[in-house]
Protein backbone atom coordinates (compact mmCIF):
# COMPACT_ATOMS: atom_id res chain seq x y z
CA UNK A 1 0.00 0.00 0.00
CA UNK A 2 3.08 2.08 0.62
CA UNK A 3 5.53 1.25 -1.34
CA UNK A 4 5.30 3.38 -4.46
CA UNK A 5 5.08 6.25 -1.64
CA UNK A 6 8.42 5.12 -0.19
CA UNK A 7 10.49 5.16 -3.22
CA UNK A 8 8.98 8.74 -3.72
CA UNK A 9 10.41 9.73 -0.62
CA UNK A 10 13.73 8.09 -1.43
CA UNK A 11 13.87 10.36 -4.84
CA UNK A 12 12.93 13.58 -3.18
CA UNK A 13 15.45 13.04 -0.52
CA UNK A 14 18.25 12.65 -3.09
CA UNK A 15 17.01 15.49 -4.97
CA UNK A 16 16.48 17.96 -1.77
CA UNK A 17 20.41 16.90 -0.08
CA UNK A 18 20.34 20.25 1.97
CA UNK A 19 16.58 19.99 2.99
CA UNK A 20 15.03 23.03 1.71
CA UNK A 21 11.85 21.48 1.10
CA UNK A 22 9.49 22.99 3.42
CA UNK A 23 9.06 20.78 6.99
CA UNK A 24 12.36 18.58 6.02
CA UNK A 25 14.72 19.70 8.03
CA UNK A 26 12.29 18.07 10.88
CA UNK A 27 11.49 14.47 9.48
CA UNK A 28 14.54 14.81 7.34
CA UNK A 29 12.66 12.29 4.63
CA UNK A 30 12.84 9.40 7.25
CA UNK A 31 10.51 7.20 9.55
CA UNK A 32 10.54 6.32 12.76
CA UNK A 33 10.90 2.96 14.02
CA UNK A 34 7.82 0.74 12.22
CA UNK A 35 5.35 -0.53 14.84
CA UNK A 36 3.82 -4.23 15.75
CA UNK A 37 0.09 -5.49 15.49
CA UNK A 38 0.24 -5.64 18.92
CA UNK A 39 1.48 -2.17 19.85
CA UNK A 40 -1.23 -0.38 18.06
CA UNK A 41 -3.76 -2.61 19.42
CA UNK A 42 -2.32 -1.64 22.98
CA UNK A 43 -2.52 1.80 21.93
CA UNK A 44 -6.30 1.66 20.54
CA UNK A 45 -6.89 -0.27 24.19
CA UNK A 46 -5.10 2.62 25.94
CA UNK A 47 -6.56 5.26 24.14
CA UNK A 48 -10.06 4.22 23.06
CA UNK A 49 -9.72 5.52 19.61
CA UNK A 50 -9.55 3.35 16.67
CA UNK A 51 -7.04 3.96 13.59
CA UNK A 52 -8.58 3.82 10.02
CA UNK A 53 -7.35 0.97 7.90
CA UNK A 54 -4.82 3.06 5.88
CA UNK A 55 -3.50 5.31 9.12
CA UNK A 56 -3.33 1.79 10.67
CA UNK A 57 -0.81 0.46 7.61
CA UNK A 58 1.17 3.79 7.56
CA UNK A 59 2.16 3.11 11.19
CA UNK A 60 3.23 -0.67 10.18
CA UNK A 61 4.50 -0.47 7.14
CA UNK A 62 6.29 2.87 6.98
CA UNK A 63 6.49 3.69 10.59
CA UNK A 64 6.32 5.59 13.99
CA UNK A 65 5.60 9.19 12.25
CA UNK A 66 8.48 10.74 10.32
CA UNK A 67 8.41 11.92 6.29
CA UNK A 68 5.39 13.41 5.34
CA UNK A 69 3.55 16.43 4.14
CA UNK A 70 4.10 19.57 5.57
CA UNK A 71 5.65 19.17 9.06
CA UNK A 72 5.29 15.47 8.41
CA UNK A 73 3.48 12.56 9.94
CA UNK A 74 2.80 13.07 13.91
CA UNK A 75 4.14 9.72 15.78
CA UNK A 76 1.29 7.40 17.58
CA UNK A 77 1.55 8.59 21.14
CA UNK A 78 1.24 12.47 19.69
CA UNK A 79 -1.96 12.30 17.67
CA UNK A 80 -4.40 14.61 18.40
CA UNK A 81 -8.00 13.84 19.37
CA UNK A 82 -11.31 15.62 18.48
CA UNK A 83 -13.79 12.83 19.97
CA UNK A 84 -12.56 10.33 17.56
CA UNK A 85 -15.34 7.84 18.83
CA UNK A 86 -18.27 10.13 17.89
CA UNK A 87 -19.96 10.68 14.89
CA UNK A 88 -17.98 12.47 12.43
CA UNK A 89 -19.50 16.09 11.52
CA UNK A 90 -18.73 17.19 7.59
CA UNK A 91 -17.89 20.44 6.29
CA UNK A 92 -21.93 21.54 5.49
CA UNK A 93 -22.70 20.90 9.48
CA UNK A 94 -19.68 22.69 10.46
CA UNK A 95 -20.51 25.90 7.60
CA UNK A 96 -24.24 26.07 9.21
CA UNK A 97 -22.81 25.94 12.75
CA UNK A 98 -20.65 28.90 12.29
CA UNK A 99 -23.10 30.77 10.14
CA UNK A 100 -25.79 30.35 13.13
CA UNK A 101 -22.94 31.13 15.72
CA UNK A 102 -21.44 33.75 13.84
CA UNK A 103 -21.87 36.53 16.62
CA UNK A 104 -20.40 34.04 19.40
CA UNK A 105 -16.89 34.74 20.13
CA UNK A 106 -15.99 30.78 19.57
CA UNK A 107 -17.45 31.13 16.27
CA UNK A 108 -16.10 32.87 12.90
CA UNK A 109 -18.14 33.50 10.09
CA UNK A 110 -17.34 35.76 7.09
CA UNK A 111 -18.43 33.91 3.89
CA UNK A 112 -18.61 30.34 2.77
CA UNK A 113 -14.53 30.30 2.28
CA UNK A 114 -13.75 32.13 5.42
CA UNK A 115 -15.14 30.20 8.42
CA UNK A 116 -14.50 28.68 12.11
CA UNK A 117 -16.45 26.92 14.78
CA UNK A 118 -15.39 26.04 18.40
CA UNK A 119 -13.02 22.92 18.90
CA UNK A 120 -16.04 21.34 20.38
CA UNK A 121 -17.87 21.07 16.99
CA UNK A 122 -15.35 18.91 15.38
CA UNK A 123 -15.44 15.20 16.60
CA UNK A 124 -14.73 11.98 14.41
CA UNK A 125 -11.01 13.10 14.05
CA UNK A 126 -7.58 12.04 14.56
CA UNK A 127 -4.67 15.12 13.96
CA UNK A 128 -1.81 13.11 12.57
CA UNK A 129 0.08 16.57 10.30
CA UNK A 130 1.24 19.78 11.68
CA UNK A 131 0.14 21.73 8.86
CA UNK A 132 1.17 25.25 10.28
CA UNK A 133 0.05 28.30 11.92
CA UNK A 134 -2.49 26.24 14.19
CA UNK A 135 -3.54 24.44 11.37
CA UNK A 136 -3.88 20.75 10.81
CA UNK A 137 -4.17 17.40 8.63
CA UNK A 138 -6.84 15.21 10.23
CA UNK A 139 -7.83 12.27 9.78
CA UNK A 140 -11.72 10.72 10.04
CA UNK A 141 -12.43 8.29 12.23
CA UNK A 142 -16.03 7.55 12.09
CA UNK A 143 -18.62 7.08 9.71
CA UNK A 144 -19.19 6.70 5.62
CA UNK A 145 -15.72 9.12 5.26
CA UNK A 146 -13.54 7.00 7.44
CA UNK A 147 -10.06 7.23 6.21
CA UNK A 148 -10.38 10.49 4.37
CA UNK A 149 -7.72 13.16 5.45
CA UNK A 150 -9.52 16.79 5.95
CA UNK A 151 -7.61 19.85 6.19
CA UNK A 152 -8.81 21.87 9.28
CA UNK A 153 -7.89 25.63 9.13
CA UNK A 154 -8.33 28.10 11.85
CA UNK A 155 -10.39 30.39 9.74
CA UNK A 156 -10.84 29.37 5.72
CA UNK A 157 -12.90 26.09 6.44
CA UNK A 158 -12.02 22.59 6.93
CA UNK A 159 -11.37 20.56 3.61
CA UNK A 160 -11.82 17.01 2.40
CA UNK A 161 -8.51 16.00 0.87
CA UNK A 162 -9.35 12.82 0.09
CA UNK A 163 -7.44 9.87 1.36
CA UNK A 164 -4.11 9.61 3.22
CA UNK A 165 -2.20 8.46 0.00
CA UNK A 166 -3.66 10.89 -2.00
CA UNK A 167 -2.22 13.19 0.25
CA UNK A 168 1.30 11.99 0.13
CA UNK A 169 1.07 11.72 -3.47
CA UNK A 170 0.05 15.26 -4.27
CA UNK A 171 2.95 16.16 -1.77
CA UNK A 172 5.76 14.21 -3.22
CA UNK A 173 4.63 15.17 -7.30
CA UNK A 174 4.34 18.84 -6.54
CA UNK A 175 7.77 18.67 -5.01
CA UNK A 176 9.01 16.28 -7.29
CA UNK A 177 8.08 18.09 -10.39
CA UNK A 178 9.38 21.49 -9.32
CA UNK A 179 12.91 19.86 -8.49
CA UNK A 180 12.94 18.62 -11.98
CA UNK A 181 11.34 22.09 -13.44
CA UNK A 182 14.49 23.74 -11.81
CA UNK A 183 16.98 20.98 -12.99
CA UNK A 184 15.90 21.11 -16.25
CA UNK A 185 16.07 25.36 -16.51
CA UNK A 186 19.51 25.07 -15.39
CA UNK A 187 20.04 24.01 -18.15
CA UNK A 188 19.03 26.71 -19.77
CA UNK A 189 19.86 29.64 -17.76
CA UNK A 190 22.59 31.40 -17.38
CA UNK A 191 22.50 33.06 -13.68
CA UNK A 192 20.16 31.89 -10.76
CA UNK A 193 18.86 35.23 -11.02
CA UNK A 194 17.13 33.90 -14.13
CA UNK A 195 16.58 31.18 -13.05
CA UNK A 196 14.41 32.56 -10.20
CA UNK A 197 12.53 35.17 -12.32
CA UNK A 198 11.61 32.29 -14.81
CA UNK A 199 9.94 30.59 -11.84
CA UNK A 200 8.45 32.99 -10.74
CA UNK A 201 6.67 34.55 -13.92
CA UNK A 202 5.89 30.82 -15.38
CA UNK A 203 4.82 28.78 -12.18
CA UNK A 204 4.57 31.36 -8.97
CA UNK A 205 7.33 29.72 -7.55
CA UNK A 206 9.47 32.24 -5.45
CA UNK A 207 12.24 29.52 -3.94
CA UNK A 208 13.78 27.76 -6.93
CA UNK A 209 17.49 29.06 -6.04
CA UNK A 210 16.97 27.56 -2.93
CA UNK A 211 15.97 24.12 -4.76
CA UNK A 212 19.49 24.54 -6.85
CA UNK A 213 21.82 24.70 -4.14
CA UNK A 214 20.04 21.91 -2.31
CA UNK A 215 20.21 19.77 -5.81
CA UNK A 216 23.97 20.78 -6.10
CA UNK A 217 24.32 19.77 -2.37
CA UNK A 218 25.49 23.34 -1.16
CA UNK A 219 24.92 24.29 1.95
CA UNK A 220 23.59 28.25 3.07
CA UNK A 221 26.32 29.85 4.92
CA UNK A 222 24.82 30.93 8.27
CA UNK A 223 26.90 34.00 8.07
CA UNK A 224 24.44 35.17 5.03
CA UNK A 225 21.39 33.07 5.90
CA UNK A 226 21.29 32.59 9.33
CA UNK A 227 21.72 29.25 11.62
CA UNK A 228 18.42 28.61 10.63
CA UNK A 229 18.16 29.75 7.35
CA UNK A 230 15.50 32.66 8.22
CA UNK A 231 17.37 35.40 7.29
CA UNK A 232 16.42 37.41 4.60
CA UNK A 233 18.43 39.81 2.95
CA UNK A 234 18.15 39.83 -0.57
CA UNK A 235 21.13 42.61 -1.66
CA UNK A 236 23.50 39.66 0.14
CA UNK A 237 22.26 36.66 -0.77
CA UNK A 238 21.48 36.54 -4.22
CA UNK A 239 24.93 37.25 -5.43
CA UNK A 240 26.03 34.17 -3.44
CA UNK A 241 23.37 32.17 -5.38
CA UNK A 242 24.83 33.77 -9.05
CA UNK A 243 27.82 32.49 -7.56
CA UNK A 244 26.87 28.77 -7.11
CA UNK A 245 25.40 28.47 -10.14
CA UNK A 246 26.92 25.96 -12.07
CA UNK A 247 29.28 27.17 -15.04
CA UNK A 248 29.13 23.77 -17.19
CA UNK A 249 25.85 22.44 -18.33
CA UNK A 250 24.18 19.20 -16.97
CA UNK A 251 25.25 16.76 -19.36
CA UNK A 252 28.86 17.64 -17.40
CA UNK A 253 28.04 17.49 -14.05
CA UNK A 254 28.80 14.56 -11.68
CA UNK A 255 26.44 14.03 -8.97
Amino acid sequence: MWDDIKAKIRELSKLDKTKQVFGSRGHKYKFGKRLTFDQIKKWEERSGAILPPNLRAFYLECGDGGAGPYYGMKKLDDLGFYKPKSPFVDTTQLLELAKANSNDDEYYYKDDDHWDVAESDYQGLISIIDYGCGDEICSVTNGDKTGHVFLKTMDYGFYDQGSLQAEFHRWLDKELSLFETVIGLMDQCSSASELDEICVQRFKFYRARDYMVSYLGVTKPSSLFGRNENQYHCASQFPWYNEQFPRKKKKFWWF
